[in-house]
């Protein structure tokens, strides 16, 4: 939720393109199905501000789950959400995104 709350008030929001959240430091999370749905509901409305972002989020492999959840529920946004297990790989992902939108 603060994660969500900080991208919420970002002044660079309205201009993002991607955001990449890095949770593979988390060892244990304890987030319940409603949690989750909550965040998805928050960042519906933050869509409203902004729905072209692309979000990359980094779980270790045992916590994928919660990122397939969250996508799940934020179907209905027009975000991209990608996830990986890798950092270097969601990296390389924000660069090529990062590329495209400047050619634009």
């Amino acid at each position: 939720m603060l994660c969500d709350s900080f991208f919420e008030g970002n002044e660079y929001l309205e201009s993002a393109v991607v955001t990449l959240w890095d949770f593979s430091a988390i060892e244990d999370f304890d987030l319940s199905n409603s949690d989750i749905e909550a965040i998805a509901v928050l960042d519906r409305i933050t869509s409203f501000m902004n729905n072209r972002v692309t979000v990359l989020l980094v779980f270790r492999k045992e916590h994928c789950n919660y990122g397939r959840l969250y996508r799940f529920y934020a179907r209905s946004l027009s975000w991209t959400i990608e996830i990986f297990t890798d950092r270097a790989k969601a990296d390389y992902s924000k660069l090529l995104l990062l590329k495209i939108a400047s050619l634009k």
